[in-house]
């Protein structure tokens, strides 16, 4: 349940919500991408309110978590 419309976006059991359930009970460092059009614009804005953080393209996410990783290892 990712688009509106058809699907309860921000129900309980949907994408969303569970991944914002998930985003409280860890610390583990992760994001999430979105790489797609503006249909999921609506998707982005739930998971973005939940604190999570949002990219819009895949390899924008892989280098973000590259650099935390090594940032991390250099400390």
């Amino acid at each position: 349940r990712t688009l509106p419309g058809d699907e309860d976006l921000a129900g309980p059991g949907a994408l969303a919500a569970r991944l914002a359930e998930l985003w409280g009970a860890t610390e583990k460092a992760w994001v999430m991408a979105v790489d797609a059009g503006p249909r999921y614009d609506p998707l982005v804005a739930l998971l973005t309110d939940a604190g999570i953080p949002v990219l819009r393209r895949a390899d924008r996410a892989t280098m973000l978590l590259g650099r935390y990783v090594m940032a991390r290892l250099e400390t």
